[in-house]
């Protein structure tokens, strides 16, 4: 039970952070291209556009989202099961907190961040009451 409620969430965190972060990368893709404009007036716009869209793309979240889901769901998988495996459950909360970790590196909006750190405390906490159990 204790297991089930940290799902819930961690769902409620990741599903916050999927919400604002299609705004958020548009919003930094913005601030990248007018910083770059400002700095480099004669700089080509179609070489502005690539640079702007890489840089866009190693904040982009959604890969460590679907990954998160996915662990998210095959936990809840193993948790309802008659007899779940301790060591299926924490290998994969070890996946899921990888995710999370790789997620918090790139959020750099504040509140992002913080539901981000959220997933990775109730994380440790699932793992910490899965150890108690074996």
């Amino acid at each position: 039970k204790v297991l089930l409620k940290k799902l819930k969430q961690i769902k409620s965190a990741t599903t916050k952070i999927n919400k604002q972060s299609s705004s958020n990368l548009k919003k930094r893709s913005k601030l990248y291209k007018a910083k770059a404009l400002d700095l480099m007036k004669n700089l080509d716009e179609g070489r502005l556009e690539q640079e702007v869209a890489i840089l866009a793309l190693k904040h982009d979240v959604n890969e460590e989202i679907d990954r998160i889901f996915f662990h998210l769901e095959s936990l809840q998988q193993e948790l309802n099961k008659r007899s779940c495996s301790g060591k299926k459950i924490d290998f994969v909360l070890q996946e899921l907190f990888r995710e999370a970790n790789t997620l918090s590196v790139k959020l750099d909006d504040p509140n992002l961040k913080n539901n981000a750190i959220d997933m990775k405390l109730f994380i440790e906490e699932m793992r910490e009451q899965t150890q108690n159990v074996e």
